[in-house]
Formats: structure tokens, sequence, C-alpha cells
């Protein structure tokens, strides 16, 4: 089950010394999410709720998201979105495929603005997730970005 839910997370795909295949983007977010999935553990119904996009009103669920993206560089140690840490692995990673690193530019550089927003939970990053993901959620269709996670048209 976690395998179908990994498989269709929205995360922005990147990271790396190299572009990657979406196989590799998908391998790595995989070994990520499995180790998150220990800490905060979610149920086979919100598994199928974030594969929809959408993030169920449990802790564990939000930073289970959290805890993925502070793993794979979305999120800093203090829980903020590290748009210019981001936008690095994806020059990396779309180095090759100057469409996909623009509209993955736009998305983050628009996710921004979650940072200016007040959260209750800190450093933990859990709340602010759930922000980032709502961003890029409503941003990718306007920035025509394309995504391995994101079921979005």
């Amino acid at each position: 089950m976690i395998v179908r839910f990994l498989l269709c997370l929205y995360i922005v795909e990147f990271y790396g010394a190299h572009a990657r295949t979406d196989q590799e983007i998908k391998a790595w977010f995989f070994r990520e999410g499995m180790d998150c999935n220990i800490e905060h553990p979610i149920s086979p119904k919100e598994m199928l709720e974030l594969k929809e996009n959408k993030i169920p009103d449990t802790n564990n669920a939000k930073c289970f998201v959290a805890c993925v993206f502070k793993k794979t560089g979305m999120l800093d140690s203090k829980g903020m979105f590290d748009a210019e840490n981001s936008i690095a692995m994806t020059q990396k990673d779309f180095a090759n495929d100057p469409n996909r690193l623009e509209s993955s530019k736009k998305l983050l550089e628009a996710c921004k603005k979650v940072n200016d927003e007040a959260v209750s939970d800190g450093e933990k990053g859990c709340e602010r997730s759930v922000l980032l993901h709502k961003c890029f959620v409503e941003t990718a269709p306007q920035v025509k970005y394309n995504s391995i996670f994101l079921n979005i048209n």
C-alpha cells in the first residue's frame, strides 16, 4: 500500500548530483517515505487520501509529509520551506529538460510564500508542510508543472 502512495506522492521530484530518471526519483522518495512511516505511521485510508492530493487531518499524516519534505531537502531543520535548496536540486535533475526545469522553478518560487504564514508547531514543520502541499496542488496547473507525483491535469 505504501508503495502505491509513494509512487503517486505529490512531492516535487528532485535532488542528486545528476539528472535522474522518474524511476530513480520514485525509488528515492520510497526509501525516505518508508523511514518516515516508521516515525509517523499512517493508515491505508490516509495513504489513499494522500494519493488523491489531500492531507488527512491527523497529526501523523501531516508530520509524515513534513518528514518526507525534510528528508528530501524541501524543508530545513527549522521546518521552513527551503526554496533555494529545492531549486538547486531541480536544476540538477532537470538539466536536460528545460521546460520541466522552468515550470519547477516557477512552482517553487510561487510557494515561497508559505514561509510567511504563521504556524503553531514551530520547527516540526507539520503545519507548514500542509501549506506547502496546498500551494503545490493549487499552483502546479497555473505554471504547467507536470509531475510524476501530483495528480493534476
